[in-house]
């Protein structure tokens, strides 16, 4: 069946400053499995943090694309986030708002 993995399940944004407004970052993930990679949903912890991703099935040894976004507005302080994959695969990402 299909397996999805990543070489960087996470992303360090290190420091942002809130007036800077949101940030995103892209992870890929490969289908290192044998059969058609279909990402359903991806699912975050609260509004600040959105998804984008291809609703394309991804091929066998091939690429995809999720793109997170932050927005760290009236959120100061260290974040860490979890992003779960339909797959149960979990991306993650982190950093400090000032």
């Amino acid at each position: 069946g299909a397996v999805i993995s990543s070489a960087a399940p996470e992303f360090d944004f290190g420091i942002i400053k809130e007036a800077n407004g949101k940030v995103s970052h892209t992870f890929i993930v490969k289908n290192i499995g044998d059969a058609p990679l279909v990402i359903t949903r991806v699912a975050t912890p609260c509004a600040c943090t959105t998804p984008e991703y291809s609703q394309e099935p991804i091929a066998p040894g091939k690429e995809g694309r999720i793109t997170v976004t932050f927005n760290p507005a009236s959120r100061p302080g260290p974040f860490f986030k979890n992003i779960a994959v339909y797959s149960a695969f979990t991306l993650r990402i982190k950093g400090k708002v000032e």
